[in-house]
């Protein structure tokens, strides 16, 4: 009688999803839309039930869990696949606690291409527990029936003609642990003939290692899944299935039934598909960590680690080649071993395994690494089981930039070499655009200084500091700057701005807003009449557009301070007694926001012994806080410091301020203190 097609019951499937399952399933199973009302009428022993079935739970079912537990999947005979949506998503997840996945499967609806691959994977399942039921089942008649004693059969001759014919292999064992019968299909796979397999050890069939794990699995068998592999009489490969069951004889005797079924070709198809997972997993992990911010070392240290961990490596390493020196530098190591330093801390091209593939500018490749010329340490190799080794060189566009090497335990397939090859070409496209960022950075920071005073002035009655430091970034450096101007014998001018942009670019244009507001400053403009013709200037000059900020002219010889800000953060006072105070007044727009706004003065008369700092935004930003949380704890480094000098005190407010931070943005200070001696 032949079998009765498999069925999946469609319960709130949403009309398109049951429309992709019969385009998918059709030709396989047979489905068939129910109401919620109507399942267990379908499940019913006595409706004539046939076949295996998928009760498909959709998402239009309120509670999916209550029909989980009223249809009462066992895994044979009925499977549930649940379509989870946020609604239902963390009543669902206790089902896996009450349920195998051989009984119950959620998918989340964002998932519902898969459906139809579920559905397969569900019934095959199903039909292959199906077949292990009923070979042991059959086995047990033929025990209990006493025609055949174990004792007096041999081979093939055990078994009734079901199952020599059932498609999974039968080995029943003698109390030794040997062979004592077979069916055709065990014959076939594990290549079973009589007389000489009679009595002969299941676990002989296996090598060393893997005999003694599945002698520990007839034994206490746990998992009814576990494969064990061999290679056959022909030198091919195999995979095994293996599940003992425990049968009784006439005498009340346990007995161990051996279920095997070759599942080679199956496991290969999901290696082939987990090593392509794991690949691609890889190169998104090594892309995102080279275009990622920060340090390199840093990115090739994730880089590392991603290829121990999604490769199984032993451990893996990343050098980078010093052209100057033409010497490579360990900069990244992961696995077994995580120092930079000893031995192969600085490899000269040439000199090693490292070195030679550095030199010849091709990869050296084994599988064999105990006896491979190259490997120097054989008895470590020996010692720590290391079996492959695969070093390549790092080029783009003909120019090396360093290599990649790893060791593994286990031996790397050609397609895992040719994966390790794109994350080589990667790594290499990485380090160039570091190198590349960092020449830009380093333009930048020579135009930056450039253009900075070289020196401050020394000015009567006035002592002076200032600083600038690049941010931690690279080719941030550019966007601030300070200045300070003797305009005559009695007045100083004090300037701190922000240019909008980065890199080369913005110092250049910082060069062109610093020259432009000194030279109306010189010219004898008040604060805010020289902001007026810088945001003038500004608006001409593409890219400017929302620039800050703040000029100071102090008059020495009456200690009077005035002031203008363009968008700019407000200049701190702190008095000689070490009261800090935020000067306010004096606010305006960021330049070129506006045709021609007006810009205002504020005014304040500095008593002796007071300083005034000029900063920039890179001093004050910190993530995760506000803009004002920096200006409190500014001031309250300035107030604690007052009695220093300048110098002293601008370098520790540097290192309170900006010690343990991501310094993203550069950062320019300017300290003035009026001496105590008073206005002259």
């Amino acid at each position: 009688m032949p079998a009765a097609r498999p069925r999946v019951l469609l319960v709130g499937v949403i009309p398109e999803v049951a429309a992709a399952l019969e385009t998918a399933l059709a030709a396989e199973v047979d489905l068939i839309d129910v109401a919620a009302e109507e399942v267990l009428t379908h499940l019913d022993p006595d409706a004539g039930r046939r076949g295996a079935t998928v009760v498909l739970i959709g998402r239009e079912l309120p509670a999916p869990v209550g029909m989980v537990h009223a249809v009462r999947p066992d895994g044979i005979d009925v499977a549930v696949l649940a379509v989870s949506t946020p609604a239902t998503e963390a009543k669902l997840a206790t089902v896996p606690l009450l349920f195998s996945d051989d009984q119950v499967r959620a998918i989340p609806a964002a998932r519902a291409d898969e459906l139809p691959a579920m559905v397969r994977r569900l019934l095959h399942g199903m039909a292959r527990r199906a077949q292990y039921a009923g070979v042991r089942a059959a086995a047990q008649r033929q025990l209990s029936a006493g025609a055949a004693g174990i004792g007096r059969q041999v081979g093939e001759q055990m078994f009734g003609e079901f199952l020599n014919q059932a498609p999974i292999g039968a080995v029943m064992l003698d109390d030794t642990g040997g062979v004592a019968a077979w069916n055709h299909r065990a014959a076939e796979i594990l290549d079973l003939a009589a007389p000489e397999s009679l009595h002969h050890c299941l676990t002989a069939l296996f090598p060393s290692p893997t005999g003694t794990r599945l002698r520990h699995h007839l034994a206490h068998p746990a998992d009814p899944n576990a494969t064990f592999e061999r290679t056959r009489p022909d030198g091919a490969a195999q995979t095994v299935r293996i599940s003992p069951q425990q049968v009784l004889d006439t005498h009340g005797r346990e007995r161990t039934l051996v279920l095997v079924e070759d599942v080679t070709d199956r496991v290969q198809v999901e290696r082939q598909l987990a090593e392509r997972t794991s690949h691609a997993l890889l190169s998104g992990d090594v892309a995102a960590a080279v275009t990622a911010g920060g340090p390199l070392p840093v990115r090739l240290q994730k880089t590392a680690q991603a290829t121990v961990d999604r490769l199984d490596a032993a451990f893996a390493r990343i050098w980078v080649l010093d052209p100057v020196r033409n010497m490579l530098h360990l900069r990244a190591s992961a696995g077994l071993y995580t120092h930079l330093d000893g031995a192969h801390g600085h490899v000269p091209v040439g000199a090693l395994k490292i070195g030679l593939i550095a030199a010849e500018r091709r990869p050296h490749l084994t599988n064999s690494v105990i006896g491979d010329p190259r490997i120097n340490d054989q008895e470590w190799a020996r010692r720590e089981g290391m079996q492959a080794f695969a070093g390549y060189p790092l080029i783009v566009d003909e120019e090396l930039m360093g290599v990649l090497g790893l060791f593994a335990r286990h031996p790397l397939p050609d397609t895992t070499l040719d994966a390790l090859a794109g994350i080589a070409s990667q790594i290499a496209v990485g380090i160039r655009q570091d190198r590349l960022l960092q020449r830009l950075s380093n333009t930048a920071e020579t135009l930056q200084h450039a253009l900075l005073p070289a020196a401050l002035p020394d000015l009567p009655g006035l002592s002076l500091a200032a600083r600038y430091l690049p941010g931690a970034e690279g080719v941030d450096t550019g966007g601030d700057w300070y200045e300070v101007l003797h305009l005559d014998a009695d007045h100083t001018a004090f300037v701190v701005g922000d240019v909008v942009g980065q890199g080369a670019a913005a110092a250049a244009m910082m060069g062109q807003l610093r020259s432009a507001l000194a030279a109306y400053l010189l010219e004898g403009h008040t604060p805010a009449r020289a902001l007026e013709h810088l945001n003038h200037f500004t608006s001409r000059i593409d890219g400017a557009r929302g620039s800050t900020t703040t000029v100071m002219v102090l008059d020495t010889s009456t200690g009077r301070l005035r002031w203008a800000c363009a968008g700019h953060l407000p200049p701190l006072v702190v008095e000689p007694r070490g009261t800090p105070r935020y000067l306010e007044a004096g606010r305006g727009p960021c330049l070129a926001v506006f045709d021609d706004p007006p810009f205002h003065e504020g005014q304040i008369h500095l008593t002796p012994g007071s300083s005034v700092l000029l900063y920039t935004d890179g001093l004050v930003e910190r993530r995760g806080e506000t803009i004002d949380d920096g200006l409190d704890r500014l001031a309250a480094a300035a107030a604690q410091l007052t009695p220093a000098a300048p110098d002293l005190i601008i370098d520790e407010i540097m290192v309170r301020m900006l010690t343990g931070q991501d310094r993203a943005d550069d950062t320019a200070v300017i300290i003035a203190r009026l001496d105590a001696s008073g206005p002259r």
